[in-house]
């Protein structure tokens, strides 16, 4: 969390935990994540590693924490350059 208080709106793509917090506290972000258990929170929006897509919202920042047994590196930076 004390890494992410510079940006104004982070994206975080597969990080709920920080996207929780941060609506508990009133900020501003998006969360990109495959867990539909998530879409209550005010700014989720479903998305798929293997199926990316663009996405248009405003964002300073993107913060990663994907499942990596489940992506490779590579397919990772296929889908964060979208």
């Amino acid at each position: 969390m004390r890494l992410t208080v510079h940006f104004q709106r982070p994206l975080f793509l597969c990080m709920p935990t920080l996207a929780q917090i941060y609506e508990s506290k009133g900020l501003d972000y998006w969360l990109l994540d495959h867990d539909r258990r998530f879409n209550t929170l005010k700014h989720y929006c479903f998305y798929d590693l293997f199926e990316p897509y663009f996405f248009e919202g405003e964002f300073d920042a993107i913060l990663v924490d994907p499942p990596f047994s489940n992506i490779s590196i590579p397919q990772l930076g296929r889908t964060i350059t979208i």
